[in-house]
């Protein structure tokens, strides 16, 4: 859900979840859990956004294999997504030293050949790269541009030439909306919702 959530619409700030200051204190503890989630999920579409304007590392050649479509997953059809995420796997030619390793959840920036706009993607699973110099191979799920005409599955499996970029590393944000997601009952949390603790009289 982490992956639809951050991508779906992602070029369009007006998409964002609106944010409120936190309270003082929270009703409950889904409720502390829920306001969390929308607010890492803001925070990782801003970053996104910004990190893909940077352009910090160099482009490589690549080629995108077969692509499959699923669902977004339960939280993200709560959060309005209703566009079925793709997954391939992507082949990148010799990246440079600069290039990081990729692992799961940092955002990568893609465009097929002939293609007149760029889309980011989450790396879905970690690159499997045998070292510098050699080909890296790596997992990656998100939303296509119409303009690139994947909505014709008859083409899926079609090999395609491209290039590819890192652009930043979301596993923080991953690990804080898992936790948000996962909602672990802690001991103390009533202490962190600002709940009251219970008073006896004698």
């Amino acid at each position: 859900s982490f992956w639809a959530c951050v991508l779906d619409k992602l070029e369009d700030a007006g998409a964002d979840p609106g944010v409120s200051p936190l309270p003082e204190r929270f009703t409950s503890p889904a409720a502390y859990y829920s306001s969390l989630a929308t607010l890492v999920l803001a925070e990782s579409r801003a970053l996104a956004r910004n990190a893909w304007w940077r352009h910090s590392y160099r482009t490589c050649s690549a080629k995108i294999g077969a692509r499959t479509s699923g669902q977004p997953g339960k939280i993200a059809k709560q959060r309005g997504v209703d566009r079925k995420l793709l997954s391939f796997k992507v082949l990148i030619s010799s990246p440079g030293r600069e290039w990081p390793t990729l692992r799961t959840a940092w955002l990568v920036e893609l465009k097929p050949a002939g293609a007149h706009e760029a889309a980011l993607f989450l790396v879905e699973r970690a690159a499997v790269n045998p070292g510098y110099g050699q080909d890296m191979s790596v997992c990656l799920c998100g939303f296509a541009p119409k303009s690139w005409g994947w909505e014709d599955e008859s083409a899926a499996d079609a090999v395609l030439a491209a290039e590819a970029r890192p652009v930043e590393d979301l596993v923080p944000s991953l690990r804080m909306w898992t936790a948000c997601c996962l909602a672990p009952k802690l001991p103390f949390l009533h202490q962190i919702i600002g709940a009251q603790e219970a008073k006896h009289q004698v």
